[in-house]
Protein backbone atom coordinates (compact mmCIF):
# COMPACT_ATOMS: atom_id res chain seq x y z
CA UNK A 1 0.00 0.00 0.00
CA UNK A 2 1.19 3.40 -0.78
CA UNK A 3 0.16 7.14 -0.42
CA UNK A 4 -0.16 9.40 -3.48
CA UNK A 5 2.99 11.36 -4.22
CA UNK A 6 3.70 14.49 -2.08
CA UNK A 7 4.80 18.07 -3.25
CA UNK A 8 7.05 19.92 -1.39
CA UNK A 9 4.98 23.48 -0.87
CA UNK A 10 6.22 26.65 -2.60
CA UNK A 11 8.84 28.53 -0.76
CA UNK A 12 9.82 24.89 0.57
CA UNK A 13 11.39 21.42 1.01
CA UNK A 14 11.27 17.82 2.13
CA UNK A 15 13.53 17.12 4.91
CA UNK A 16 16.01 14.35 3.42
CA UNK A 17 15.21 15.34 -0.16
CA UNK A 18 12.36 13.35 -0.25
CA UNK A 19 9.32 11.42 0.84
CA UNK A 20 8.78 7.85 0.60
CA UNK A 21 5.26 6.93 -0.02
CA UNK A 22 5.04 3.23 2.20
CA UNK A 23 2.87 3.00 4.77
CA UNK A 24 4.07 4.08 7.75
CA UNK A 25 6.48 6.46 6.29
CA UNK A 26 7.13 10.07 8.01
CA UNK A 27 7.43 13.02 5.95
CA UNK A 28 9.17 15.98 6.81
CA UNK A 29 8.48 19.46 5.54
CA UNK A 30 10.42 22.52 6.56
CA UNK A 31 10.21 25.84 4.86
CA UNK A 32 13.18 28.57 3.39
CA UNK A 33 14.55 31.58 5.06
CA UNK A 34 11.77 34.32 5.23
CA UNK A 35 9.09 31.82 5.14
CA UNK A 36 6.76 30.17 7.85
CA UNK A 37 4.95 27.24 8.17
CA UNK A 38 1.40 26.60 7.82
CA UNK A 39 -0.04 22.89 8.29
CA UNK A 40 1.65 20.35 9.23
CA UNK A 41 5.61 19.75 9.43
CA UNK A 42 5.40 16.18 9.57
CA UNK A 43 2.83 13.85 7.57
CA UNK A 44 2.80 10.13 7.83
CA UNK A 45 1.57 7.16 5.81
CA UNK A 46 -1.68 6.02 7.20
CA UNK A 47 -2.81 2.49 6.76
CA UNK A 48 -5.79 3.55 4.40
CA UNK A 49 -3.15 5.05 1.71
CA UNK A 50 -3.57 8.73 3.19
CA UNK A 51 -1.37 11.19 4.27
CA UNK A 52 -2.07 12.09 8.00
CA UNK A 53 -2.02 15.96 8.78
CA UNK A 54 -2.72 19.12 7.23
CA UNK A 55 -1.27 19.95 3.86
CA UNK A 56 1.47 22.26 4.34
CA UNK A 57 1.77 26.05 3.33
CA UNK A 58 5.11 28.71 3.56
CA UNK A 59 3.94 32.29 4.09
CA UNK A 60 6.02 35.03 3.82
CA UNK A 61 7.34 35.96 7.47
CA UNK A 62 7.30 39.41 6.51
CA UNK A 63 3.59 40.78 5.09
CA UNK A 64 4.05 44.18 3.78
CA UNK A 65 0.49 45.20 3.99
CA UNK A 66 0.22 44.25 8.17
CA UNK A 67 1.08 47.79 8.94
CA UNK A 68 -0.94 49.24 6.09
CA UNK A 69 -3.86 48.56 7.53
CA UNK A 70 -3.43 48.78 10.87
CA UNK A 71 -6.15 51.67 12.27
CA UNK A 72 -3.67 53.94 13.78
Amino acid sequence: LECPPLSPPEHGYFVNGGCSRVFNAACGIRCDSGFKLQGSSIRLCAENGSWTGEEASCISKFNPYENYFKVQ
